[in-house]
Parts: C-alpha cells; structure tokens; sequence
C-alpha cells in the first residue's frame, strides 16, 4: 500500500489540496483529478438497475471515436458531490492544452450529482458540512489509469497555514505505467532473480524515461522507500 498523513489547513482550497497530494505520492501534474462524495444509496440504486438489464433487451451497441456521454438523470448517482479542476489550473502547471485524459470527463458528470471547482471550495466547506458528515471522500487522479485515494479526516489539530506531512509509507507510483496491474508488473521485474528481456525494458523505461521516475530503481526495498523530508521541503 502507498498512503501518506497530512496535516492541512483547514483554509486551504480543493485544489491546494490537489497540489500537495501530488508531491507527497510523487506524481508529475500530467493527468486530470477530481475529489468526490460517494453516495451512501449508491450500492443498492446499482443492483437496482443490474437486475433490471437482465430482465430487458439490449439495443445494438455501436462503437465510436468520441467522449463517453453523460450518464442519463435517472440512472443511478455514485457522486453526491464532485470537486473539479478549474480549466484554469492547466495553464497554473505550465500547461497550455486539455490534459490527455480530459475526454473522460462528461462519464464522470451526473445530472444530480452538484459540482463545484476545486479553486471555489475550501477544506472546512466540505469536511465541516454536518451533510457530507461520516462519508466517503475520495481524489482521483488520471482518469485513464484510474488512480484512486481514499481521504480519511483522522482528528483536528492546532491551526496551521501550510501543509506538512507527518506519515507515510510506500513508495509513489509511476506515471503511465498501466494501472494498477502494470506497477505490479513493474514491481515484479525487479524482484525477479533473472528478468526476461520485457521485464528489463520495464525497468529500463522506469530508470530513464518514465516522468516520475526514480534512477535507483525498486530493487533492495526501494518500492517502500519515500523521502518525507524531501517532500516536505517542496509543500
């Protein structure tokens, strides 16, 4: 597991939030992020519709090049609240273009699912709202590869105007490696005693290539090191 304690400013927006999760799991700004507040009825709204599907026919399915559609109003919620990058956050990271996952945003979108951007909302507007009390909040990062971290609110403690990690254990995942199934291939290779030729192109592109990736390798304990001070040091 990777998973890493901070203490927050409770003044803090969403997306400072967002930025401080991206240094202490070690990820490069690449992708598309959201925070959300799952549904606590969603579960049993799901198995709902499940049986449902098997009791009708099935339309035809066409495939096509396109962005995935919004998900219709009477289909079930996932999301109570979702908490969105402002299209301006691109050009804050020196990024200029939609990120490369963009596209698989209207999936994420539900008509009775409330959004708000993550630069509007503070920490203390959600955590501190008696509605969202005792609920699921989870970040996701890279739309793609799907990465998600669940949030958990451990206590309050003096008040504090910048962030500051004090746990963790881990080491960060790379980008692009292919999910979850491709950083425990990743991982494998190095703990192989003889690679096969893939398993040390894998370890070869994660040395030289991958954009956060480590020049030391996994080997020798290294897929549960993590440097704390070097990640406090860039909050």
């Amino acid at each position: 597991p990777v998973n890493r304690t901070l203490s927050c400013p409770s003044r803090a927006t969403f997306a400072d939030l967002h930025h401080a999760l991206q240094i202490v799991f070690g990820w490069a700004k690449t992708h598309t992020y959201d925070f959300k507040i799952k549904d606590p009825d969603y579960g049993d709204a799901r198995a709902r519709e499940h049986f449902s599907h098997q009791i009708d026919s099935y339309a035809p399915i066409q495939m096509r090049a396109e962005s995935p559609p919004t998900p219709p109003e009477d289909s079930p919620r996932k999301y109570l609240l979702r908490i969105v990058e402002c299209k301006k956050d691109n050009s804050k990271r020196g990024m200029g273009f939609a990120t490369v996952d963009s596209f698989l945003c209207p999936q994420r979108k539900h008509p009775r699912t409330l959004e708000k951007t993550a630069t509007s909302l503070q920490l203390c507007d959600v955590l501190e709202d008696l509605q969202y009390n005792g609920l699921e909040l989870e970040y996701e990062y890279n739309f793609g590869e799907c990465w998600h971290h669940c949030i958990t609110l451990e206590g309050r403690a003096d008040p504090t105007s910048h962030f500051l990690c004090l746990d963790g254990e881990g080491h960060g995942v790379a980008e692009d490696v292919g999910g979850i199934r491709g950083w425990e291939e990743l991982k494998e290779a190095y703990r192989a005693a003889v690679p096969t030729e893939e398993q040390r192109e894998k370890m070869h592109w994660y040395e030289t290539q991958a954009i956060n990736g480590d020049k030391d390798g996994l080997s020798a304990g290294n897929e549960r090191r993590w440097k704390r001070n070097s990640v406090n040091r860039q909050l």
